[in-house]
Formats: structure tokens, sequence, C-alpha cells
């Protein structure tokens, strides 16, 4: 009898988990450019570089949602929070949609050319705190939570 509730919860469990990363069904169409609460400058907090090296103690990241694109980028900092080098931008990137797909979240979709083959580049958005704050997952290959962002522009 044990062994039957604990199969059954294990599969529960499992349909759980597989209906969970379903696309929704009630996504709305997807359409051009971005929605208004996203627009803007979003930042991360400082975060400490946990592989130091003397040149980059703190790093935060920043991404930026026009009408047309997103663009996004790692700065690097010193002990004093002084800015001292950019990084590695994002991939540039054009075309965007949005979809719709709860109160509050987004999936953003652009294009990348890569050796003349066009690729999808793809991220997941949650607004919250009232809109000042976005939750960033990278949706291409396997889902990857790029953390949490403050808006600072509009």
């Amino acid at each position: 009898m044990k062994k039957r509730t604990l199969l059954t919860g294990i599969l529960t469990a499992g349909l759980i988990l597989t209906v969970g990363t379903l696309p929704a069904q009630g996504a709305s169409k997807w359409r051009s450019g971005a929605p208004k609460v996203v627009l803007g400058t979003w930042r991360t907090a400082y975060t400490h570089n946990h592989h130091y090296n003397p040149f980059s103690y703190y790093f935060r990241d920043t991404f930026t949602v026009s009408m047309t694109d997103t663009a996004g980028g790692t700065a690097m900092y010193n002990r004093h929070h002084h800015h001292l080098s950019n990084g590695s931008g994002w991939g540039a990137n054009a075309q965007l949609h949005y979809q719709k797909l709860a109160s509050h979240t987004y999936r953003l979709r652009s294009y990348v050319d890569v050796k003349h083959h066009r690729l999808p580049l793809i991220y997941q958005v949650t607004l919250s705190h009232h809109q000042q704050q976005l939750t960033l997952t990278r949706l291409n290959g396997v889902p990857t939570k790029l953390g949490r962002f403050y808006k600072i522009t509009n």
C-alpha cells in the first residue's frame, strides 16, 4: 500500500512539473515592439565576482528594451564600485516582438544574424514591485535565470 501511495505521489508530481513547463494555452498572439511597462533600461545590483581577479571585483548587468530591440551587457567595477570596463554585449538583435503570458509576465523575441542565419533570441520577463523590478530569464537552450533587474530609466 505504501509503495502504491508513493508511486501515485511521484506520478502526480511529474505530471504537475510537465504541465507547468508547457506553453500557456491562454497566451496572447505575438505583437511587434515591446510592452510599455518593459521599455527602458534595467540594471542588476552589484554582484561580487567570485572568480576574483584584480581587475574586476564586482560586476553588474544592464538590460535595455526599446520598441525595436533589446540590448544587454556586463560592466566591471573595482572594490570601491568605480567603473573599470564594459564586458561583452549579449548580441545585436532586431525585429522585437512580445507575447503576454500572464499578468506582468511577457515573452520577448528578437532575431540575431549569425553567419547568414537568422536565429531567435527569446527572453521571459516578469515584473514586480509596482513594475520597478524585472526578473529576466533567457529561454534559448536551457532556460537560464539572468537575475533581478531594477528600472533606472524609462
